[in-house]
């Protein structure tokens, strides 16, 4: 593992517990919804079906803190539908949404457009309480493997991964996570990267990374990053500040926060992959000082490289 070299003791010793973390490591099958038997059924991607090898995603953290449901700008029934109406005028082949709660998660199984179009991750929304009732959740366009890594750390972070084929049989992986939050925990987040490279080395050559991972352009976490990975943000569109936190916009997360802030938390990046395109999204009001979520959501388009064929 070349890329240990230069990490702190701490850094190298977590990447060394990864043997040990396969134990916290469920494998699993993705699910489509069946209107027949009206149940979730699993498939796995050696099942039929495919996309181009071409294709585009969408992430974005939803804001699905339960202590703050409480706020009266949560309002959880306008954002919820918000999201759906975003979702259906990107129509992503690939979503990946941070901060799932189990409210969030039952919505989301529930509603006609996801079972209609995408593959899931994850059926059970009470598997989120184990979690501090956060997670992740990836829908697809096409059935896939699906990993989930326990990352420890204060918040017991998780990578969720989907392992899907494109195009003609290409092998793709997906992965989103949120890294542990807080200007204090640098060194947790620093230890969750190690992690993350190392088990991700085994993973194939073509692998899209996306979520929340608290940590802005300036912060020394940004010295960890494995070179192998594109930034896709910063290939494309080196010149924009690129905030996905920017309450000089997103009045809401400054009546919530009562503090400015305008960080590029959430990201993309990715090897193998091959960038046409990435934009913010969400950034428009849905109602008075009422916004999708506290962060904006990324979208790009992207296709495989040819030597990944």
């Amino acid at each position: 593992m070349v890329f240990l070299r230069g990490l702190a003791t701490q850094q190298i010793a977590a990447v060394i517990l990864v043997a040990m973390v396969v134990a916290k490591m469920s494998l699993a099958t993705s699910y489509k919804y069946d209107k027949i038997t009206q149940a979730w059924l699993e498939h796995s991607y050696e099942d039929t079906h495919s996309i181009p090898s071409d294709f585009t995603i969408f992430t974005m953290n939803i804001w699905g803190a339960p202590q703050d449901e409480g706020h009266p700008l949560f309002r959880f029934d306008e954002r919820s539908l918000a999201l759906i109406k975003l979702l259906n005028s990107k129509n992503p082949d690939f979503v990946l949404l941070q901060e799932v709660s189990p409210r969030w998660a039952k919505f989301l199984l529930a509603h006609p457009s996801i079972q209609d179009r995408y593959y899931v991750s994850e059926i059970n929304p009470e598997v989120y309480v184990q979690y501090q009732d956060l997670g992740q959740l990836i829908l697809s366009r096409v059935p896939f493997n699906a990993e989930t890594l326990s990352l420890g750390g204060t918040f017991e972070n998780t990578l969720s991964l989907a392992h899907c084929k494109i195009g003609e049989g290409q092998p793709l992986t997906i992965v989103t996570t949120q890294l542990s939050s807080g200007k204090e925990r640098t060194q947790e987040r620093i230890a969750q990267l190690s992690m993350i490279y190392a088990f991700l080395e085994s993973r194939g050559n073509a692998i899209v990374m996306a979520g929340d991972f608290n940590f802005g352009d300036s912060w020394q976490e940004n010295q960890k990053l494995n070179p192998l990975y594109v930034d896709v943000w910063k290939k494309l569109r080196p010149h924009d500040f690129g905030y996905t936190e920017d309450s000089e916009i997103n009045r809401m997360r400054f009546l919530v926060k009562q503090a400015i802030k305008q960080e590029r938390f959430d990201r993309i990046f990715s090897t193998g992959v091959e960038w046409d395109k990435i934009a913010i999204v969400g950034t428009k009001p849905i109602s008075e000082n009422t916004w999708v979520s506290d962060h904006f959501g990324l979208f790009g388009a992207a296709k495989l490289l040819n030597t990944f064929k």
